[in-house]
């Protein structure tokens, strides 16, 4: 059985929260508890979070090569 490094969660939920996804992430907790960790009900919320951690992951780029191009 793999040994989760120490902080592995804490680190998950730092990125979830900067991300701005956290709702969606735990929904998708919720679902995979509430359905003994079957991904294939879950498909809705796993959808939901995931667009939310693309919409945002791209923002952030954009906000980084804004910030960039002003820096030259």
């Amino acid at each position: 059985m793999p040994h989760e490094p120490k902080g592995a969660f804490e680190e998950l939920h730092s990125l979830v929260d900067q991300f701005g996804c956290a709702k969606y992430y735990y929904s998708v907790e919720e679902c995979l508890n509430a359905n003994n960790r079957d991904f294939r009900k879950c498909q809705t919320e796993m959808r939901e979070f995931q667009k939310c951690y693309m919409e945002n992951k791209k923002k952030a780029a954009n906000e980084q090569k804004k910030n960039r191009s002003t820096l030259l």
